[in-house]
């Protein structure tokens, strides 16, 4: 039987717990932003269990109150108690949320997500440019896999270096390497100051913020004109908005790669958007996306080229139960 161990600590704010087992540290469990995480130190989760499962993909895999991490045999439960009237508990913000997908006509589907407790990222591999589904990925893998309370523009820096490790020496003589879009939104709870939605932006995905009294809006910028993008993580330029809004409870914030809006339009993502804004958000999400495939499946869509869609759907909440960060579902037309 695996033995278990009870940790107490007394402050949570800048707590970090270090786990050897035979003098091989295995991984640490640290507080970002208020949220814990199982922090792998080794390279390998193969050995490392949480509730059971396997935390490989995961460099930072969130933590929830009771969960039991296995290393090697021997079992931690995470308990956490809070003082009373501390602003970790009063202040945690976290993201409720669902995502969806599908593939486009032109075959593999080139788009990537991240959705988690506090972070939500789309990227969408680069029309004419090599190996686009590697590229999307490559980006979510490396913000998957950086410190969640990392500055943006690190995590930026961190998929900037992971799709340049894809090109080859021909792709840079050709001047078309691999390339994605990045959206990403982040909740940020500090300590004495109010909670904060980050976002970070680049390329032709669309980022919406909506609460539930006020219609959606289109918080970015497209970087591009005329089926040609200007800037994108592995093109020549690869800078990135930043935007940072006021995080409050009930806010909803949609992110899309372009394959939605060219495929409804504005004015009918609005309308659905507006439509869907007290539906749970996995529900939001699948709605989108066949919004899109329908469509371009039906007569009214004759003549259309349907492109990869997806949606990430996050609602703002206080303190809510984790959410175990999930794969996207891949949605189909009826």
């Amino acid at each position: 039987m695996a033995a278990r161990t009870d940790l107490t600590i007394g402050s949570i704010a800048d707590a970090v717990i270090r786990v050897d087992t035979s003098h091989d540290r295995l991984a640490e469990i640290v507080v970002r932003y208020g949220l814990w995480y199982l922090h792998e130190t080794t390279g390998s989760a193969a050995s490392t269990r949480i509730n059971g499962n396997p935390v490989s993909g995961w460099s930072f895999a969130p933590l929830e109150v009771g969960d039991v991490i296995t290393f090697r045999g021997s079992a931690v439960r995470v308990e956490v108690e809070y003082i009373d009237g501390s602003l970790e508990r009063a202040e945690r913000l976290r993201f409720r949320f669902g995502a969806a997908t599908a593939a486009g006509d032109h075959g593999a589907n080139e788009d990537a997500s991240l959705a988690s407790p506090v972070l939500v990222a789309v990227a969408d591999g680069v029309g004419g440019h090599p190996r686009g589904a590697d590229a999307s990925a490559a980006a979510v893998e490396a913000v998957r896999n950086g410190d969640p309370a990392a500055p943006l523009d690190d995590l930026i820096g961190r998929a900037r270096d992971g799709v340049a490790e894809l090109a080859t020496p021909a792709d840079r003589r050709s001047g078309r390497a691999p390339a994605t879009t990045l959206d990403i939104v982040r909740i940020v709870n500090v300590a004495g100051a109010p909670p904060l939605l980050e976002i970070a932006h680049v390329g032709d995905g669309a980022v919406f913020i909506q609460t539930p009294d006020t219609r959606a809006q289109l918080v970015t910028t497209e970087h591009g004109h005329e089926n040609s993008l200007d800037r994108g993580i592995g093109l020549q330029d690869q800078r990135h908005d930043y935007l940072p809004v006021d995080g409050r409870v009930g806010q909803r914030v949609i992110l899309t790669s372009d394959g939605l809006l060219k495929a409804l339009g504005a004015d009918t993502v609005d309308h659905l958007l507006n439509e869907l804004r007290r539906t749970p958000p996995r529900q939001t999400a699948d709605q989108l996306v066949l919004a899109a495939v329908d469509l371009l499946r039906s007569e009214a869509g004759a003549g259309h080229v349907l492109d990869d869609v997806t949606v990430v759907v996050a609602d703002v909440v206080l303190d809510a139960p984790l959410q175990p960060a999930a794969p996207i579902e891949r949605v189909h037309s009826r």
